[in-house]
């Protein structure tokens, strides 16, 4: 059976560190960057509907869209990030049948993301490639009406 889901999330935060290894110089966290990542996919379920348990596999794009970058250290100036990451997002997962109509999922993905920030620092200008790629894991309990 084929489903197709839209996962959603409310905007993140990531803190971006910093470091000149020719230095020896940390310069810890240099920036803030916001993104949002939906990701639609599509899902193969295993088994029939009636089973005790079902897992399932999916894949789709990722669409992320960075916002809000700024410097958190004076070192850095003039930040601009990439504003759009396209990527692949994989999926799999179980649903568990607790009662007639109560269920237990279990799941992770994993996304794809990138982009690139570019900056000034100790008076260069810098290009730095950032891989996000997160696994996410989600557990909880669902109602059939």
């Amino acid at each position: 059976m084929l489903g197709g889901a839209l996962l959603a999330a409310t905007p993140l935060s990531h803190k971006i560190q910093g470091n000149v290894p020719a230095l020896g110089l940390d310069l810890g966290r240099v920036a803030i960057v916001k993104q949002l990542p939906p990701s639609l996919y599509a899902q193969y379920y295993f088994f029939n509907a009636d089973s005790a348990a079902r897992p399932y596999v999916g894949a789709g794009f990722n669409y992320t869209r960075f916002y809000h970058a700024k410097s958190t250290h004076s070192a850095v100036t003039d930040l601009q990030v990439k504003k759009h990451s396209f990527g692949p997002v994989a999926n799999l997962g179980v649903d568990v049948k607790l009662t007639k109509n109560i269920y237990f999922n279990a799941a992770a993905w994993y996304t794809h993301i990138k982009t690139t920030a570019n900056f000034k620092a100790l008076g260069l200008d810098h290009e730095v490639k950032l891989k996000l790629d997160p696994v996410v894991y989600f557990a909880g309990f669902a109602v059939k009406f």
